[in-house]
């Protein structure tokens, strides 16, 4: 734990969290780029993408495949993006890695890749506290069913 990440802050992880694994949380980004971003983050403070380990990678592999399963159907999305920024001069701003899950439809091609990787302010959405609740809410709902 780190006491200035935003990752291992209990009142972050409360809000946004909508499932959770045993070693990863599965958060809603607090500015999305498309309805369902999601942060999947891990539980141990991990500066790199790199530093997880073999129990953790597998535990990832299985939260992508669940959210792929699951989440993208409901959302009737048949695409995603998979985005983890290292270091920064990868652009990477929280110092605690993680994965951006991006459920993607064909209009969201829209916007070019540049946007998708370094979203400008115009590219997010800023989510107040009712929209937390009502996204985990119904975004854990998915993930149980």
């Amino acid at each position: 734990m780190n006491k200035t990440c935003p990752f291992c802050d209990k009142k972050v992880i409360q809000k946004q969290k909508y499932s959770e694994s045993d070693y990863f949380w599965v958060l809603i980004d607090s500015r999305p780029i498309t309805y369902g971003h999601s942060l999947i983050v891990p539980k141990r403070h991990l500066k790199s993408f790199h530093q997880l380990s073999q129990k953790e990678t597998i535990d990832l592999l299985k939260i992508i495949n669940i959210l792929v399963k699951q989440l993208l159907p409901k959302l009737k999305c048949n695409g995603y993006n998979l985005l983890t920024n290292n270091g920064v001069s990868a652009g990477q701003t929280i110092n605690h890695t993680h994965l951006h899950f991006i459920p993607r439809k064909e209009q969201d091609r829209e916007r070019d890749f540049k946007n998708l990787c370094f979203p400008t302010e115009k590219d997010r959405i800023n989510l107040i506290d009712e929209q937390f609740k009502k996204r985990t809410k119904e975004l854990s709902k998915i993930l149980a069913n």
